[in-house]
């Protein structure tokens, strides 16, 4: 049974090679991914697309200066938003340094 434009309620399943799916997702997943890394940024009255560096642990790890147990603690405690896909996290740059401005703002008004 095919569904059609008056009834596209109905299920259909299709056979695909698993490696057909698998490429499939990875197309879908890897779109995801560049639409998500792409932030807008206004000044003078235009738009303009950037890019947002992204770091996996290791990377964000040498970028701050700091262990990788580090990282994995601030992950766990909510410190930086982070992304997963399977089993590779990463964090955007952006994030990272609006959190670390945070942190630094915190700890000044503490210290007054």
């Amino acid at each position: 049974m095919q569904a059609t434009a008056q009834n596209p309620q109905e299920t259909v399943f299709i056979s695909v090679p698993i490696h057909t799916l698998r490429g499939i997702i990875m197309d879908c997943v890897n779109t995801c991914l560049k639409y998500h890394e792409i932030s807008l940024s206004e000044s003078n009255g235009q738009i303009d697309l950037q890019q947002d560096e992204r770091f996996t642990i290791p990377q964000l790890a040498e970028y701050l200066k700091v262990n990788k147990l580090t990282i994995h603690r601030y992950k766990k405690n909510g410190v930086f938003p982070f992304y997963q896909v399977g089993r590779t996290v990463f964090f955007k740059q952006s994030e990272v340094d609006a959190a670390m401005s945070s942190m630094t703002k915190l700890k000044k008004g503490a210290t007054k």
